[in-house]
């Protein structure tokens, strides 16, 4: 634990996990449709992943790495999230705020 970090946990829900399946979903679409709009999708062969295109977006400096490593680092945290888990208040909310800022940045 962190120094300053609350011990109060929140345990992970059905809602919580529908919310965290849409955001992941928002998340490629939208960094897709980047890629569409900076005419990147067409370089890969190998499909339409988030990875791969996020890495595209970086080397062509269309976003900047702490952006790319935010959107990995959340996809990451929402996407291994499952019901009854138990996550530490202050990682949840820190999680959750960075989800907003990635979804601003990325509109």
């Amino acid at each position: 634990m962190k120094e300053g970090e609350s011990m109060v946990s929140h345990k992970v829900n059905n809602m919580d996990i529908l919310s965290a399946n849409k955001y992941v979903k928002e998340i490629l679409m939208k960094t897709l449709a980047k890629s569409q709009q900076h005419k990147l999708l067409h370089k890969f062969s190998t499909g339409y992943g988030l990875t791969q295109n996020l890495f595209e977006l970086y080397l062509n400096r269309k976003i900047n790495q702490l952006l790319y490593n935010n959107i990995m680092e959340s996809h990451d945290f929402f996407d291994s999230l499952r019901v009854g888990q138990e996550i530490n208040v202050d990682e949840w909310n820190e999680n959750v705020l960075m989800q907003k800022h990635i979804i601003n940045s990325l509109t």
